[in-house]
Order: structure tokens, then C-alpha cells, then sequence
């Protein structure tokens, strides 16, 4: 799984702020704001802060995508909210409507899996 934080990126323009907003406001260190920028991982601390201040919830502000291969089928393990984690063989549009991904999010994702194939 990777991380995108394109979901908070367009937060914070809903919300007229600045990426240096942020950082102030929950006292988040540049590196860690780099870090975001590259859609790396931070810490759970990090992610609290930033609820805490956009007065939302993570799934609000970061996205979880799935690296995906070739195959029409995955088997995956699914999270879903307010019930258990679960094992189950899903479709490429199973996949798309589970995790919300836009067509050119989905475009992104398997021209990235083409270079590394």
C-alpha cells in the first residue's frame, strides 16, 4: 500500500490555507512536511495533529492505494469501517469503487506498474 496526501493538498485550498498554515498550525517540522509532499509515510502522531486542526478525519486528508499487478484478480485483505478486516478476491472495479480511486488516479496507478513490470 501507498500513501498519497493529494486529498489534503486540495483540503487545505478548500479551506483558503497554506501548506506553511499547516505546518504551524500543528508545529509539524519541514521534514515533515517534505515527507508528505512525497507521499511518504509520518507518524501517527502527525496525522492526529492534522485531524485535530482541519477538524476531519484521516481518510479526509490521505488516501491508501493499492500497488496492484497485471492480474484481473487480487487477493487482498479489505478494511471496512465498523465491521472486520476480511479476506477476500476482488475485481480491478471492486478495487476502484473500495478504495474511491478516480480513473486518473487508476491511469496513474498502472502506468507506474508498467515501468516497474
Amino acid at each position: 500500500m501507498r500513501v498519497s496526501y493529494n486529498k489534503l493538498w486540495k483540503l487545505l485550498i478548500d479551506k483558503n490555507l497554506k501548506k506553511m498554515d499547516l505546518l504551524e498550525g500543528i508545529e509539524m517540522s519541514p521534514n515533515t512536511l517534505a515527507k508528505m509532499g512525497r507521499n511518504e509515510d509520518v507518524s501517527m502522531d502527525v496525522l492526529k495533529r492534522i485531524c485535530s486542526f482541519l477538524q476531519c478525519d484521516v481518510g479526509d486528508f490521505m488516501l491508501l492505494q493499492a500497488v496492484v499487478s497485471q492480474d484481473v484478480t487480487k487477493h487482498c485483505f479489505v478494511f471496512v469501517p465498523d465491521l472486520e478486516t476480511y479476506d477476500h478476491t476482488i475485481t480491478d472495479d471492486e478495487l476502484v469503487k473500495l478504495w474511491n480511486i478516480s480513473d486518473d488516479e487508476w491511469e496513474y496507478i498502472d502506468s507506474r506498474i508498467k515501468e516497474v513490470l
